[in-house]
């Protein structure tokens, strides 16, 4: 869980809600996902908005075994989603 900054898409944030990890953008609040585990750090966000569809979002692993970014490409958000470690 935690708050991601992409440098031109603002922020998007991880929760864990009732055991099970969500994905928001936060600039839209209908773009909120389900994230069911794919494979190793990969998962994918079935939005809540069905126009939206099913998102991939890939977890990166720093050498520390914390999570440092996130790719979430949503709308076009090519790159990575940085840890915001301000939050």
């Amino acid at each position: 869980a935690g708050t991601y900054r992409h440098a031109m898409f603002g922020t998007a944030t991880v929760r864990v809600v009732d055991g099970r990890l969500s994905i928001s953008y936060d600039a839209n609040p209908n773009a909120t996902g389900d994230l069911t585990h794919a494979q190793h750090d990969a998962f994918i966000a079935s939005m809540r908005d069905e126009m939206m569809g099913r998102v991939p979002v890939t977890f990166r692993i720093g050498r520390t075994a914390n999570v440092e970014s996130l790719t979430f490409p949503l709308g076009g958000a090519d790159g990575e989603w940085r840890r915001d470690v301000a939050r």
